[in-house]
């Protein structure tokens, strides 16, 4: 498998399971050890900047916030709305490498515009349908155990 240098990750119902509204150990462990290979972390959520919950020794690299109109890394705004629909591409295309989002419910648009997106299994019928790939629910550690069966960590 080619080297991943980007993931996206939405918060709800992808790291933050719904019914504990926490981020469990597994997932924590599967984004440090993405994040030990060099693998770029971007959190890709409809919250503001000002909701963005903060993950015991992870720190993120990018920061797509409501629904990708505000775009920003630890030191600087990237993009801010509105990002016209090509430039989200460029952003992306210019990360280079295999793109893998994982996400619950943001709309389709996000996963069909990367090379690689997974939606979550307690994600929405509609957005399994688009998605190149399913991972386990977030309740049982989806995120941890397709990055450990894909050899991504």
């Amino acid at each position: 498998m080619e080297r991943i240098r980007i993931a996206f990750f939405d918060i709800d119902g992808t790291l933050i399971d719904f019914s504990s509204k926490q981020i469990s150990a597994k997932t924590l462990d599967a984004l440090a050890r993405l994040r030990a290979k060099g693998v770029i972390l971007c959190l890709a959520t409809g919250r503001s900047p000002l909701e963005l919950p903060h993950f015991p020794g992870i720190d993120f690299d990018v920061f797509l916030t409501f629904n990708g109109s505000y775009c920003f890394d630890a030191g600087q705004v990237l993009f801010s709305n509105p990002i016209p629909p090509d430039d989200i591409r460029k952003l992306i295309a210019n990360a280079a490498g295999i793109h893998r989002p994982v996400a619950s419910r943001h709309t389709t648009g996000w996963l069909q515009m990367v090379g690689t997106g997974i939606a979550m299994e307690n994600s929405s019928e509609s957005l399994k349908e688009v998605a190149d790939e399913v991972c386990g629910h977030a309740a049982q550690d989806g995120i941890y155990y397709y990055c450990l069966e894909h050899g991504l960590i």
